[in-house]
């Protein structure tokens, strides 16, 4: 409120690991030690990479954009480990597509950031972006400052590059180093004048020369002449802050805990310094034959070695054996920066990639080099000349010489190799200390960043782009939390999207790691929606590493009710740290206990959001708040009190219920959790009026007590791709091309039931034995009888795994679904005009099945989780369907469907609940502002 400066940066990495490594590091300190608010630029594809970074610093949030297009990458590729080296260079011009999403993000962003740090293989689109913006880029080099001093030199003077064996001079650059041309940059060496990609990275290289500032990782004891020449030959000023080395993060840059306990346990079992740890990089597979000379050689040392391979190295039959008793061989992650600071650890065999060179050097472990290719050359003679490198080789060496240099090294004749390499240990433990070099060079680049955030403040800048925002248009803020669930995710994320994108509400999504490439997609679509990322709560009742109840067997989904409940102390500090907190909570009922003493804690209101009907919902209040007997399965339960008073059997009501537990800590959570439901201050329900206007109104006399209750479904129509597996949809698709109109039954019972081996066989049975053209879609571990697909070949497809739900029923040869009843389900039939099959299995699935078969568009097929029907009944069932002897119940699913399409269009009764909604949210945001405008 006094107008303390915070700079909003926006940060662009290049997707190699190598290069957003150290960026995410850097990223972290800006945040947590400086505070500054940052948007880091991200694809889907590599939004994992960011996840633990953005769980741990809540300042910090992804705009994720699609990866563009290119006929010069494969497609689904967005990093450069998942390419041959050959194609990393394809990605410099493929990247600059994203220049003008970003220009649109930044206009319509109501604090736009104020300057842009981007990776040195991104100059040439970002510092155009930056241009177009009118604010500041800096440029990130995840490479030392000798590699940039040699890179910028070639690109400026373009020496002939046609002759690998020509030495290259660098006589402006301290003690004139030079370097046969095979030696030096790839990038440059493939240069081939007007090619495209060749052009786009030679601008790239001579734009990034003018950026405004360079920050490097780094530091002044280990390459302060090189900084200095940075400054007087190649940029002309002093705006460089060597700032490294980034390594000492406490992000976690990956995560595989048993892998990791694993090598160190091992390492755990050797001396101090007697173990050679051999690592060329993430992106590197060594040829067979030189696999087989490194083999040969640390056989023939005797030495005791740890080696971190890539999958798909050759390693030489019998080796693993042979040497098991001092050496291990790891192919793929292993927790390198750990590796290098155990004490077990003296020697390091690397290919002197600027990471691997910077984390041996924080650790104090000598180099044997083996440079590969990139900047490594220039980096392996940096380390040699600093006298804590021996190089090994560059070649396919002899393996018998290679022994020789590995025994040397660790037998101890090379000990001042060792005593300068924790030399400069010391050295870079005090650059980044208190006081220190790279210490004091980040406080002045923070000190610079806040230079810029007040200037435009003092001059208005955001008043200029953004004058609707200045002149006081009312934009809500609204934090949502879902629940872990994807049918519960997904409608709800639905109606974030048209809440964003139709209404231009600001909001922000409590989401963890685990969960978050479901929110990707709307992420990516959805500008003014950003992840508040956060830890999953530990919990005994929740098995380590799962997020969401499909990685779980359904009797133990309940437990994520009071796990989440955790999340409610980290989010109440993001609150509290946000420049423009939200003024109202939007959650799923599943969550309510928690988020409604969160909402109450903040002074805020509270909506809940079900992802279940009406008539469920009803049922789910009436149940905890009168708690009859929940011991008899067949216990008639009534409901007097709803319309057409219905009656169920306590074994077709919700299982959160039926499991209740007098005392038990997860029960009473959860009976806590519904009856605080219903102290929402609004409720928000994915249906419609035509089909639950009944149940809606009941909701509104006997539940809530008033009228602040939105239907505003149904929410299956948004933009946003749920999920997205291009190849089965085109497969399926196209499958079912081949059939007329009305003629294939659709069989899926959701993504969390694997029925159990009989109930998959008596459906295969019925299936096979009625004659009909089925589509049926079942979860993995699913038990298909053997032979039967290849019988129903001709009429039948069977696919394992995810289908595009909605595209199907949308098909116009699909004219029934055999269904569990699911509401996500249920409702995209009813939009589709697709009659159902019920056969109900638990949750609130039979009151859903009602429902539908009480409106007069379902059958009644069978009903619950173990039920094993007879085949021949249910052919005959399903026989009788499709043959045209259920014509009314197809007729009054098309009249449903056209209901449905009404009330989400322009005046229907879910556009007019929605446009209600947010005048509601609207009126809260005034109410705020005025509230704050009052403070004195």
């Amino acid at each position: 409120m006094a107008g303390a400066a915070i700079p909003h940066l926006l940060v662009i990495p290049f997707p190699s690991h190598g290069h957003m490594l150290p960026l995410l590091d850097l990223c972290h300190l800006l945040s947590t030690r400086h505070g500054l608010t940052i948007t880091i630029v991200v694809t889907p594809g590599n939004l994992p990479t960011l996840s633990p970074i953005l769980s741990s610093s809540p300042s910090i949030s992804p705009l994720i954009l699609p990866f563009p297009s290119s006929p010069d990458i494969p497609t689904g590729v967005e990093n450069t480990y998942q390419v041959p080296p050959n194609l990393i260079r394809n990605f410099i011009p493929a990247l600059s597509a994203l220049l003008h999403p970003i220009v649109q993000w930044f206009h319509s962003h109501p604090n736009p950031p104020m300057a842009i740090l981007s990776d040195f293989f991104t100059s040439g689109w970002t510092f155009r972006l930056a241009q177009s913006l009118s604010i500041p880029r800096l440029s990130f080099s995840p490479s030392g400052a000798f590699a940039i001093a040699t890179i910028h030199q070639l690109w400026r003077e373009m020496p002939s590059n046609s002759d690998p064996n020509l030495l290259i001079p660098f006589p402006s650059l301290p003690n004139s180093p030079s370097f046969p041309l095979s030696q030096l940059s790839t990038l440059f060496r493939s240069y081939i004048k007007g090619d495209s990609v060749s052009e786009s990275i030679k601008e790239n290289f001579l734009l990034d020369i003018r950026s405004w500032g360079f920050v490097v990782n780094t530091f002044s004891d280990l390459e302060g002449d090189y900084i200095e020449q940075l400054m007087k030959d190649v940029a002309g000023h002093r705006r460089i802050w060597a700032v490294g080395p980034l390594v000492a993060s406490p992000v976690e840059r990956k995560s595989d805990a048993v892998i990791k306990e694993k090598v160190l346990t091992w390492l755990d079992g050797f001396p101090e310094g007697s173990v050679v740890y051999v690592c060329f990089g993430s992106q590197a597979v060594p040829p067979p034959e030189q696999a087989a000379a490194i083999s040969a050689a640390l056989d023939l040392s005797g030495l005791r070695f740890l080696w971190c391979v890539r999958e798909g190295t050759e390693i030489p039959a019998g080796f693993e054996e042979r040497v098991a008793a001092r050496g291990f061989v790891v192919k793929g992650w292993v927790p390198q920066v750990e590796i290098l600071g155990h004490a077990a650890v003296g020697w390091f065999l690397t290919h002197c990639g600027w990471n691997s060179v910077t984390e041996a050097v924080v650790a104090g472990v000598a180099l044997l080099t083996w440079p590969l290719g990139a900047d490594q050359f220039i980096d392996a003679r940096l380390l040699e000349d600093a006298g804590m490198a021996v190089r090994g080789r560059s070649t396919v060496p002899e393996a018998q010489e290679l022994a020789r240099i590995l025994e040397a090294a660790v037998s101890g004749r090379s000990s001042r190799v060792r005593e300068r390499a924790a030399e400069l240990s010391e050295m870079a433990r005090k650059a980044v200390a208190e006081g220190g070099s790279s210490f004091r060079d980040l406080h002045s680049l923070v000190a610079e960043l806040k230079k810029m955030t007040v200037a435009n403040k003092h001059f208005g800048k955001l008043s200029e782009q953004r004058p609707d925002l200045m002149a006081g248009a009312v934009i809500p803020h609204l934090l949502v939390i879902p629940f872990a669930a994807h049918g519960h995710m997904l409608p709800l994320l639905d109606l974030c999207h048209l809440l964003s994108t139709r209404h231009g509400l600001t909001i922000t999504i409590a989401v963890t790691p685990g969960n978050l490439p479901t929110l990707s997609p709307i992420l990516s679509s959805s500008p003014s929606i950003s992840p508040l990322i956060l830890p999953f709560p530990s919990s005994p009742h929740i098995p380590t590493g799962v997020e969401n109840t499909y990685q779980v067997p359904p009797n133990l989904a309940r437990n994520f009710i009071p796990a989440m409940s955790a999340l409610l102390h980290p989010i109440l500090q993001w609150f509290h740290s946000h420049p423009n907190p939200p003024m109202a909570i939007l959650s799923d009922f599943f969550t309510s206990g928690w988020t409604l003493r969160l909402a109450q804690s903040l002074s805020i209101p509270r909506l809940s959001f079900s992802p279940s009907g009406a008539f469920a919902i009803a049922t789910i209040y009436q149940l905890w708040r009168e708690m009859p007997s929940n011991s008899d399965p067949n216990l008639l339960i009534p409901f007097p009190s709803l319309p057409n008073s219905p009656s169920f059997p306590l074994s077709q009501l919700p299982t959160l219920f039926r499991t209740y537990i007098k005392g038990d800590s997860v029960s009473e959570s959860i009976k806590e959790n519904f009856l605080l439901d219903i102290q929402s201050w609004g409720f928000v329900v994915n249906t419609f009026s035509d089909l639950e206007g009944d149940y809606i109104e009941q909701l509104m006399k006997d539940v809530a007590g008033h009228r602040r209750i939105w239907a505003v479904g149904p929410l299956v129509a948004s933009p946003v791709e749920r999920k997205t597996d291009a190849v089965i949809k085109e497969k399926v698709l196209t499958w079912l091309d081949g059939f007329p109109e009305g003629s294939v039954v659709y069989v899926c019972f959701g993504s969390q039931a694997v029925p159990p081996p009989g109930q998959a066989a008596a459906i295969s049975a019925a299936l096979e034995l009625s004659g009909l053209r089925f589509l049926w879609c079942v979860r993995e571990g699913t038990e298909i009888p053997v032979g039967f697909e290849e019988r129903v070949a001709a009429r039948g497809f069977v696919v394992k795994g995810w289908v595009p739900q909605v595209d199907i029923l949308g098909h116009a040869a699909v004219g029934w679904f055999l269904t569990h009843c699911g509401w996500n389900s249920v409702i995209e039939a009813v939009v589709a005009g697709v009659a159902l099959l019920t056969w109900p299995l638990g949750a609130d699935q039979f009151i859903d099945a009602r429902l539908l078969e009480d409106a007069g568009m379902a059958v009644r097929v069978a009903e619950g989780r173990s039920t094993v029907p007879e085949a021949q009944e249910l052919a005959r069932i399903l026989e009788a369907a499709v043959s045209g002897r259920s014509n009314r119940v197809r007729e009054r699913a098309a009249e449903l469907s056209e209901m449905a399409r009404k009330a989400v269009a322009e005046g229907g009764s879910s556009f007019r609940d929605l446009h209600s909604l947010v005048a509601e949210l609207k009126k809260m945001t005034v109410a705020n502002k005025q509230s704050y405008a009052e403070l004195p």
